[in-house]
Parts: structure tokens; sequence; C-alpha cells
């Protein structure tokens, strides 16, 4: 696959690590600096989803590892694995917050495309492969079962992902339609029997089809 994107060479991104083991990284201070710019310009844009990048919403320390995509000295992307004692023990949401900037949006897949699951998810699973038990991403609504297929096609890490058929609770302090969600993980685990979790029919009950 050739990397490329507003004639600039992908393959010459950089991964910066700015939260390691919930901390954040003394030698990254400027990394972060730029990143917390970053955030605050994404809340002065037309992003649909600029709310989920808020300092608060973000919960940093949450993560076990948060990483940036960087290009020339820019951030083009980022996203962390994350707990933030939601989960039971060696479960982490992996692709958490994932963002890429605007320009570098290919499809209309691109929060998850090549750029974060391609160029720091392998990393951030590699590191930390003791610790993350049971990967999984998910994704809210009724159709986001069709966008966890096309990833798991795709852009998966290895193989034997799997799509929930149902909606499982992943945000367990709050009961609002988008704290059920579908999720995708490797069908080699049964941790997902530690999660509480609603039928499509109940969700639809509940909330009405989205």
């Amino acid at each position: 696959m050739n990397y490329s994107s507003s004639h600039r060479d992908l393959s010459l991104c950089q991964r910066v690590q700015i939260v390691q083991n919930h901390l954040l990284v003394p030698s990254q201070s400027i990394w972060v600096e730029r990143f917390l710019n970053l955030l605050e310009k994404i809340q002065q844009s037309s992003d649909k989803k600029k709310d989920n990048y808020s300092y608060k919403k973000l919960d940093l320390l949450g993560h076990l590892s948060f990483d940036l995509l960087t290009l020339d000295e820019q951030i083009i992307a980022f996203c962390g694995l994350y707990s933030g004692g939601r989960y039971p023990s060696g479960a982490y949401r992996i692709l958490n917050r994932c963002y890429v900037a605007p320009e570098f949006r290919t499809n209309k897949w691109r929060s998850f495309s090549d750029l974060n699951s391609r160029f720091l998810l392998n990393l951030q699973l590699a590191e930390y492969q003791n610790e993350v038990c049971f990967p999984f991403v998910s994704r809210e609504g009724l159709h986001g079962g069709k966008f966890l297929e096309h990833w798991s096609r795709n852009n998966a890490p290895g193989k034997n992902w799997i799509v929930s058929n149902d909606m499982i609770h992943v945000v367990p302090k709050s009961h609002e339609s988008s704290a059920y969600q579908f999720i995708c993980y490797q069908s080699s685990s049964d941790f997902i029997n530690h999660f509480n979790k609603i039928t499509v029919d109940e969700w639809i009950s509940r909330y009405g089809a989205r």
C-alpha cells in the first residue's frame, strides 16, 4: 500500500507516546503542549465529534498508552489504549479517542483508517502485550456493527476478529443510548462474558431506532 496523502510521504511518520502506564511522559512535555493546543483548535472547529476531544472527556491519564502520530513536527493523528477503571482487569478499548487531521482523511472510514490502525495500534499492542488480555474497539449506533465489520476486514491487527451480536455496556456509569455499543474483538477470547450487554431489540425498545 502506498502511504501517501496530500503529496506527503507517510512512511516518515513518527510515534510520540505522551502517556505511558497512565502517567504523562516527562520527556515529551513539548509534544503534550502541542497536543493540548490541538485540542483547543478542535473545540473551535466544525468537527461533528469535537466534544469527544475536550480535555475532560479525553481522560488522558485513564489510558495505558496514548500516542500521537507526527509528520514534519505536525500532529496528524492520535489514539490510545483505554481502561479508565471501567473494564475488567486486562480489558482495554483500543483506538480510543481516535482522531485524524482533516487533510489526511481519505474516506468514510477515516477515523479508524490506516493512520491509527496501521501506524500506532500495532506498536501499542506489541508494547503492552502482557497487560492487554482483551483488546476491543467499539462503535455506537445501530450501524456501528457494519462499521466494525469493515474495520475487521481491512485494518484489524491479526486475524479472527468478530463483531458482537449484542450491544455491550462500554460506559458502565451511564445508561444513555451511546453507553451501549457494538464491539469488535478476537473470537478466541471469552472475555466478553465479563461485560453487561443488551440485545439490539432491547436497545431499540429503550432508545428507538436511531
